[in-house]
């Protein structure tokens, strides 16, 4: 008698544990993240997509999924199984993922003589927030206009919330400078980009 075997979930990662995260919310159906196939499953495939592209632990759970083996279903940091051993199969080319920049001794410790203002980080960050977590139905241009901050700032500030999340919290209480949080997301993205993720915005 043969025995049918179901694929079973991996154990999750510990970060998992934290309740703010997107995919953890108690309104948010974990199902959405491992969808079925057909029109259904594609509206929900969407919608986890959108909520790992705000989560701050993407390219960890990322990372950990494709340490994990786990390459046969399931959206993990944004990204389907498909797309997953893609990654896996382009990594040679793309190398390792980019290090985070160091973070200073101290609170705004860096030797600098100019003091960032945290709450103009802050509210800059949360214009940002909104702009992409609008995904597509906000123009930078009328955010500028609207909030009253630079084009070449804010373009700066979306690169980090949408590429380096992780690095929101560091910045705004001064363990990392603005402009090495920036030149880090932009170099996760030209990583990600060449690990097969693609642009999705």
């Amino acid at each position: 008698m043969s025995t049918i075997l179901t694929p079973t979930r991996p154990a999750t990662p510990t970060f998992h544990a934290d309740r703010s995260l997107p995919c953890r919310r108690p309104d948010v159906d974990p199902e959405i993240f491992y969808a079925e196939p057909g029109a259904a499953g594609n509206r929900q495939r969407v919608e986890a997509k959108r909520l790992c592209r705000g989560c701050r632990h993407r390219w960890d759970c990322l990372e950990w999924a494709i340490d994990s083996g786990e390459l046969s279903f399931g959206i993990y940091g944004g990204a389907t199984a498909t797309e997953r051993r893609a990654i896996v199969e382009s990594r040679t080319k793309a190398g390792a993922r980019p290090v985070p920049p160091a973070k200073a001794a101290s609170p705004f410790g860096w030797g600098w003589s100019t003091r960032p203002d945290p709450e103009r980080l802050r509210s800059l960050f949360h214009i940002a927030r909104i702009y992409v977590d609008a995904d597509g139905v906000l123009t930078k241009a009328r955010m500028c206009q609207q909030y009253n901050v630079t084009r070449g700032k804010f373009a700066e500030a979306v690169a980090v919330v949408r590429w380096a999340p992780d690095q929101v919290g560091d910045v705004c209480e001064g363990w990392v400078p603005f402009e090495s949080a920036y030149r880090y997301a932009q170099r996760v993205r030209k990583w990600v980009e060449a690990s097969g993720i693609g642009r999705e915005h």
